[in-house]
């Protein structure tokens, strides 16, 4: 077979994999932009769940700065700080958002309730008695759903999307195989042209025998 039946016979079974090849390759895009998104998700999470905790450490930490030392400086800090939380831009899904809402709003009720009062009366200890230590600890245990939530949900749409390409990629490889056994079961099917040596006709030239000639006998009288 010549190249150019090679082409014609590509050519010709070209169709039956260009429309299946590309329905995959944009089925592995989706699934890329989506380990993409699940990504970014994650990140979001794992950053908000950073950001809250050490929100509410620093507040502590100033806190008692301030009461211990006196010094003005620890309050304008903290008072900066719960201002500017209020203006942070959340860009996670709404699901996770509820665990960093009740993290906040917990936060912001030991402020009120606790923080506050112990700047007017000076008093240091305010934050080492139980009902100071369990509104820390509620605070770490929505900080702590929300990095659980996140990391399973985004973990789990990833494992799914990578699923996905490793089926489309299979199947690509599937695909190709099968247009190339097509071409070659073509290939045999062409006739190939033989060189049929003839056969001689010739007829081998005919033997002439001598036909004996009798001489005439003499009669001698």
């Amino acid at each position: 077979m010549n190249i150019k039946e090679i082409i014609e016979k590509i050519k010709s079974k070209l169709w039956l994999v260009t429309v299946p090849v590309a329905v995959l390759i944009l089925f592995s895009m989706s699934a890329l932009k989506d380990i993409e998104s699940s990504h970014m998700e994650l990140e979001n999470g794992k950053n908000l769940s950073y950001y809250l905790r050490t929100s509410t450490d620093s507040l502590t930490y100033l806190a008692i700065a301030y009461t211990s030392t006196k010094d003005s400086k620890f309050l304008d800090q903290f008072n900066e700080h719960l201002e500017r939380r209020k203006y942070k831009t959340i860009n996670i899904d709404p699901e996770f958002q509820i665990y960093y809402n009740e993290g906040l709003q917990l936060s912001n009720e030991l402020a009120t309730k606790i923080e506050n009062p112990a700047f007017e009366k000076m008093d240091d200890q305010a934050f080492f008695t139980k009902e100071y230590i369990d509104y820390k600890s509620k605070i770490i245990k929505s900080i702590e759903n929300l990095t659980r939530e996140s990391y399973t949900k985004s973990n789990n749409k990833i494992n799914k999307a990578i699923l996905e390409i490793n089926i489309y990629i299979y199947s690509l490889i599937l695909i190709v195989l099968v247009f190339i056994i097509l071409i070659r079961f073509d290939a045999k099917e062409i006739p190939i042209k033989r060189i049929i040596k003839a056969k001689s006709t010739q007829k081998k030239p005919a033997i002439i025998k001598k036909a004996s000639i009798k001489k005439p006998i003499k009669n001698n009288k």
